[in-house]
């Protein structure tokens, strides 16, 4: 009997000690689920804020357009085309703006599904470039790629195939989600690069298995930046660099180039362009 009441004390301590861990425990999880609930409100918040400054401006400009016809523009042909032509360009860039709600909603419904197939990307990196190699061309910039260790410069794109690029090895990837995925970063490089400059691609096979990389002589991205263009909905100051639309496409980039196992990274200086590259193992 003695025994047992001078283990008493003991025994109640322990109980105390456990209780109070289950009680830390609750508090911590309660904490966590509010920050959680804190920051869906705040993404949900900035969603909406972004759709309405993003719909806002194209339909303006829209409503203008058509005022400027109803008011006598369309009896000026030059004029009304010039009208007709900027409202298609509106139109454009909204359906650009469905696209990224679109891979929003997929970006939340889930893990991202992939249909994963062997490719060659001797054909299918080519497929890729080509528009790009176009659009850098209207956009009088120089484009050049280094696919094989050579580097021809296609200043005046090959539309048909960009050089021989058999050296590039078979890899089993989602060729369309990939391509979009390139195709973000290769618009980007178009986008910010100023006329007379460069965009290069190169490509190949290294320790971490296949790469590419896109590298502009843009205005680059500032240190404290880099982390956040890939963070869905981020905004950064006025002047910097950084696309338009709801700040969706480097974030869906890197959740496509992250389900292939993969990894998309930066490299910029603020006046010495931005270099993005995507590894994939093969």
């Amino acid at each position: 009997m003695l025994r047992t009441l001078r283990n008493r004390p003991s025994a109640i301590g322990q109980a105390g000690l456990l209780l109070g861990a289950a009680l830390a425990g609750f508090l911590l999880a309660r904490a966590r689920h509010r920050a959680a609930v804190h920051r869906q409100e705040e993404t949900r918040s900035r969603l909406l804020t972004n759709v309405i400054h993003e719909l806002g401006r194209p339909l303006a400009a829209l409503r203008a357009a058509t005022s400027a016809l109803l008011d006598g523009a369309a009896g000026d042909p030059p004029l009304a085309a010039e009208l007709l032509q900027g409202m298609d360009g509106e139109i454009v860039r909204m359906a650009g703006l469905l696209d990224e709600l679109t891979a929003l909603r997929e970006r939340t419904a889930g893990p991202l599904a992939l249909a994963l197939r062997p490719v060659d990307l001797n054909a299918w990196l080519p497929a890729v470039l080509a528009p790009w190699a176009a659009a850098a061309s209207a956009a009088g910039l120089r484009w050049t790629t280094d696919l094989t260790g050579l580097e021809p410069d296609l200043t005046e794109p090959d539309l048909t195939g960009l050089g021989d690029l058999s050296g590039l090895p078979q890899a089993r990837i989602d060729p369309d989600r990939l391509a979009a995925a390139l195709g973000n970063l290769l618009s980007n490089a178009v986008k910010f690069t100023p006329r007379g400059g460069a965009v290069t691609v190169t490509s190949g096979v290294g320790a971490d298995g296949w790469y590419c990389r896109v590298t502009d002589t843009g205005p680059g991205i500032a240190a404290d930046d880099q982390a956040r263009i890939f963070e869905p909905f981020a905004r950064v100051p006025a002047g910097r660099r950084y696309p338009p639309g709801l700040g969706l496409g480097l974030a869906i980039a890197r959740d496509i180039v992250q389900a292939h196992g993969g990894a998309l990274t930066v490299a910029s200086e603020p006046g010495a362009g931005a270099t993005f590259t995507v590894r994939i193992q093969t």
